[in-house]
């Protein structure tokens, strides 16, 4: 199977950016510390580990990437991927994000059954992106593999992140290793999208497996990184 994952362009990949990474790569300036790079897209990373689990290709992309795939002719085929998973953030990209999710529909054959959209603004507003789509987000968090349409038992939100598919020049995954230790909230503001993505509040997530699982991948992780990043 041959999968897709794509994080929209966000304003973080500005001309700027791209000229620093490029730049840093070249050696002609010092690599930024993690903290001023991009926050990495988790729930794509945990789906690489998924998917390559599985012996599956899989790559990762930013934004509308032409070179991805050919329009077919009468000589040669169209170039098409079996599944497409596109993440989301924050509501105000709506634009931007629905129309990464169109420009992917030539990607798959035009079958939207074979896109998956999730995140945040996927999860908040499930029912606008369907009209404008025809595409139905997976809302909350992805846990298991029937969520999109596999067979399995694995709990998908516990995989360790994939974090060879990123490019380490513009995400901050450099000495930075990313886990969740809770999940959901107590509270439930009115303001906060958190009870709509994550329900059911969790006060504790133990996370020795998966940080023994990244030390086997990754053996830089036992001695460079003195400790991993923690999001509650």
């Amino acid at each position: 199977m041959r999968v897709l994952l794509v994080e929209p362009d966000y304003r973080k990949f500005s001309e700027k950016a791209r000229k620093r990474a490029q730049q840093t790569k070249a050696g002609l300036q010092k690599r930024p510390e993690d903290e001023v790079l991009w926050y990495p897209p988790l729930g794509l990373m945990k789906l690489a580990t998924f998917h390559k689990m599985r012996g599956d290709e899989v790559k990762f992309v930013s934004g509308c990437d032409k070179s991805l795939f050919k329009e077919s002719d009468l000589f040669s085929p169209a170039s098409l991927w079996d599944r497409v998973y596109i993440s989301t953030l924050f509501t105000f990209e709506w634009k931007r994000t629905i129309e990464t999710i169109k420009f992917y529909r030539d990607a798959v054959g035009g079958s939207i059954h074979k896109i998956y959209v999730g995140g945040i603004m996927g999860s908040l507003m499930p029912k606008e992106i369907f009209e404008e789509t025809g595409i139905q987000p997976v809302t909350g968090i992805l846990s298991f593999p029937k969520q999109i349409d596999l067979e399995g038992d694995e709990n998908i939100d516990m995989l360790p992140p994939d974090y060879e598919i990123l490019d380490p020049y513009l995400y901050g995954i450099n000495d930075t290793y990313y886990a969740y230790t809770t999940r959901g909230c107590r509270r439930s503001c009115k303001y906060c999208g958190v009870p709509e993505i994550e329900p059911s509040y969790v006060e504790y997530i133990d996370i020795k497996r998966v940080i023994s699982e990244l030390r086997n991948v990754l053996p830089q992780l036992e001695k460079e990184c003195s400790a991993v990043i923690i999001n509650k």
